[in-house]
């Protein structure tokens, strides 16, 4: 980096695209001068920080940031799409696209076919051999590629899947907009680059955007806030999010839930009856998780005959609202997943979850029957048992009473690897010395791997004999040391 500024403090004489030249000179001489560019960075609002030789890194960055930095206005810019250079044409692409202004995207759609071949863009290699002195490869690219690339951006914002072949019904819905909420979800990914976690030097970028969201009408403003921050709260945390969803009101919320979302933005709304999912899934999720604080009482009987996408967290809601029904409406939610594999497993883990929360002293032995109920074929990882285990809370004193049942009963002979795995880091934290230690539990291996071995055991023992009765002479070892512990902590005040 450091190379990079000397480079580019060696380079700063005259800027190509100085204020003095008319923005077709600066373009056209920019076009001249640069050997490749950036196109997959400069979508996401960055610079390229690796490329040799540095000194093409250099001129590059440099020049584009001159272009951006002339804040030619759309009138001066518009006329070069249609420039004879097709390198031309590109670099106002790129201009075009740094002003954020989705009122532009119709000037890009005949570009979308414009197969002329432009500057090239930098070979998206991770590290190379003596990267020192290679030199890092260029691949061609055409006009249509960079356009494309911006529409699909905007387009996948929006749902929509077939890139610049929606555009049409895409437009439709949008061009009279003032703001969409997929817009802002574009500025979200160039204000954070394109990364799952800000950079650090993003923050200005990201406080901007609150500030436009901050402007606008109350209930867009809640909307777009729980559009853009659910699941990961990039952009507002937690408690904005509750403090939104709250001004809203559980009207607006449970309407939300039914699929009738009350908003006339149509991010919010699927676009086509054909449209893979709703978009305010994610925010309904998170409202049935969070639904005593959200919800009323009187929306138990609501939730239970809506699961519009079919997850055990309507019912969830629905008992957590009416505690003195929650047994009997999550004895009947299992009824809903009774397949194998990992989605109806996940949820039947979920639901096991919640009851014994809500009702611990009253399902110790319904849910040791669902524990040892449990196939565990192809449940993934974690497959429901260990889900189960791993949200136990060591410190309630009813675990202890729920474990010790699990470990009385007969079934326990049998129990797999991957739940003793979970199992036994409970158990240790009640007794004076581990029961089987950390580093024991975490270098237990076998060839034919935990996931694949607990799920078919019997293709394990075909396939691995030897290493595979090793493995059972193990897990029989801990289990039986699991038992004989069972005094040390099985009683609540011990």
């Amino acid at each position: 980096m450091k190379r990079l500024l000397c480079l580019l403090c060696v380079l700063c004489g005259p800027a190509l695209s100085s204020p003095a030249a008319t923005t077709k000179q600066a373009f056209e001489q920019s076009a001249a001068q640069l050997k490749f560019l950036a196109a997959a960075d400069l979508l996401h609002d960055r610079f390229p920080d690796r490329l040799n030789p540095a000194e093409d890194l250099a001129v590059h960055n440099k020049t584009v940031a001159d272009l951006f930095a002339r804040n030619d206005p759309p009138q001066d810019l518009l006329p070069l799409l249609k420039h004879d250079d097709p390198k031309v044409r590109t670099l106002a692409v790129a201009a075009l696209n740094h002003l954020n202004d989705p009122k532009l995207l119709p000037h890009l759609v005949k570009l979308c076919e414009d197969r002329a071949t432009t500057l090239p863009h930098p070979g998206l290699v991770a590290s190379l051999p003596g990267m020192d002195k290679d030199t890092t490869p260029l691949e061609p690219q055409t006009v249509a590629d960079f356009p494309r690339a911006i529409l699909n951006q905007y387009l996948a914002a929006a749902g929509y899947e077939s890139g610049p072949a929606d555009f049409n019904a895409y437009w439709t819905a949008h061009k009279d907009r003032p703001f969409c909420a997929s817009w802002f979800k574009v500025q979200l990914d160039r204000a954070t680059q394109g990364s799952r976690t800000t950079p650090t030097n993003r923050e200005p970028q990201l406080r901007a955007l609150r500030d436009q969201i901050a402007k606008l009408p109350e209930k867009d403003r809640a909307w777009t806030t729980l559009y853009l921050s659910i699941p990961d709260h990039l952009l507002f945390d937690e408690s904005a999010c509750l403090a939104a969803a709250k001004s809203l009101g559980p009207d607006a919320l449970i309407a939300s839930l039914s699929g009738k979302c009350p908003s006339d933005d149509p991010d919010l709304h699927p676009h086509s009856a054909t449209a893979a999912a709703d978009p305010t899934d994610p925010i309904n999720l998170w409202v049935l998780h969070h639904a005593t604080d959200l919800l009323r009482p009187q929306d138990a009987e609501t939730l239970l005959h809506l699961d519009r996408i079919r997850t055990p967290w309507y019912a969830i809601a629905a008992a957590t609202l009416t505690p003195s029904q929650s047994k009997s409406i999550l004895a009947e939610a299992f009824t809903h997943f009774p397949n194998e594999g990992y989605t109806d497993a996940w949820a039947r883990a979920d639901l096991a979850i919640a009851l014994w929360q809500l009702q611990a002293a009253n399902t110790t032995a319904d849910l040791t029957h669902w524990f040892y109920s449990e196939s565990l074929k192809n449940e993934g990882v974690p497959h429901s048992r260990a889900k189960f285990l791993q949200s136990l809370n060591a410190r309630d004193p009813n675990t202890r009473t729920l474990l010790a049942a699990l470990v009385a009963d007969l079934r326990f002979a049998t129990l797999d690897w991957s739940s003793l795995k979970a199992l036994i880091p409970i158990l240790n934290q009640w007794t004076p010395t581990p029961i089987v230690s950390s580093d024991e539990l975490s270098t237990l291996q076998h060839p034919y791997g935990e996931q694949h071995t607990v799920q078919r055991p019997d293709q394990a023992a075909k396939s691995y004999p030897t290493q595979t009765a090793e493995l059972n002479q193990t897990l029989t070892h801990w289990r039986q040391k699991v038992k004989e512990s069972l005094p040390q902590w099985s009683h609540p005040n011990n």
